[in-house]
């Protein structure tokens, strides 16, 4: 689920709607379903209760360039299926 303030700053991004849309997906599907592994191998530093994730594409439907956008997670409350977006930055 993406919440209002996420959803408000991809709404505003300068990229085509098919391009947020992904954004969107990545956030139910690759955020959501992230391993315990990963999350791990993603921290800044050892015992964090964040974890880093980035989104890599090429808007097709839009200016045809390369973006990214960063995301950070904290998963300190995981145990009861929560991982709550703290940062998105768009690039």
């Amino acid at each position: 689920m993406v919440v209002p303030r996420d959803e408000a700053y991809i709404n505003n991004l300068p990229l085509s709607t098919l391009a947020k849309r992904l954004i969107t997906k990545f956030i139910s599907g690759a955020v959501g379903g992230v391993s315990d592994e990963f999350r791990e191998h993603n921290r800044p530093k050892p015992g964090s209760p964040y974890f880093q994730m980035r989104l890599a594409f090429r808007d097709w439907w839009g200016d045809k360039q390369p973006h990214t956008v960063d995301f950070v997670v904290n998963d300190a409350r995981v145990a009861m299926g929560v991982l709550e977006i703290v940062w998105v930055d768009y690039q």
